[in-house]
């Protein structure tokens, strides 16, 4: 049987059920969980029950209550979502919360995130800020912090973490030049191969090769081949494994 596409705009509520595309806007209402090909909402919607897409968008105010599955997932806006996500490439911006976990291939955060628990995923990337009481575990890590930040823990192979830099106009308006962003992340365990590491306040690092760069404050490294601090930065302990 052929699948029906689902379109609403303004103030409506809906039964959820399996369509074939679903776009919606304004202040709607499912309630129940959905399955679709391909899902847009955006607007003051909420979804009483779990989304599953092949691909899914979603912006504005939208409250999920459920948990989100889909290859390929936008968030963007103000959105909550109650529930756990998964997929293969999440991308998520603004000031949206997500209170479950996040299992995907790739994780890209930008903006002032806030994900309650673990995340998993192969690739990481953060431009922005970052609240997480869980642990991000990924085989490669690239964070650029524009303001503070917390994570509980992170594991990794390859763990980058940069203060970030904002482009600003001279006063005349024909120049530009680069300010840094003073904001702090703060963790208790970074584990990984290689980690460099930039306004970074954390308990314990360990690793291969460990390269503290400028403005850190680590209790104790502890690292098995190489380790570099920068004159900025200060370390209580360190500890060579064999």
């Amino acid at each position: 049987m052929e699948l029906k596409d689902l379109n609403l705009s303004g103030a409506s509520k809906v039964t959820g059920g399996e369509y074939k595309n679903v776009k919606i806007s304004g202040a709607s209402e499912i309630s129940s969980d959905i399955i679709c090909d391909k899902m847009d909402i955006s607007g003051a919607i909420t979804v009483q029950g779990n989304i599953k897409a092949k691909s899914c968008k979603v912006s504005g105010a939208c409250q999920i209550n459920g948990g989100i599955s889909s290859a390929d997932l936008k968030i963007s806006g103000g959105s909550k979502i109650r529930g756990n996500i998964d997929g293969k490439n999440i991308s998520i911006a603004g000031a949206t919360k997500v209170e479950g976990s996040i299992k995907a291939d790739v994780i890209k955060l930008a903006g002032g995130v806030s994900i309650g628990m673990d995340m998993e995923c192969e690739e990481f990337y953060l431009d922005g800020s970052l609240r997480s009481k869980g642990t991000v575990n990924c085989e490669k890590c690239e964070i650029n912090i524009y303001a503070d930040s917390e994570i509980e823990e992170l594991v990794g192979g390859t763990i980058r973490i940069h203060k970030g830099y904002q482009l600003r106009n001279s006063w005349a308006g024909i120049q530009s030049f680069i300010s840094k962003i003073n904001g702090y992340i703060r963790l208790k365990t970074i584990e990984g191969d290689d980690v460099y590491l930039e306004n970074t306040i954390c308990d314990i690092v360990r690793g291969t090769n460990v390269v503290i760069g400028p403005d850190c404050k680590i209790r104790c490294v502890e690292y098995s081949n190489k380790l570099d601090i920068h004159d900025t930065s200060t370390v209580e302990e360190k500890v060579a494994i064999s």
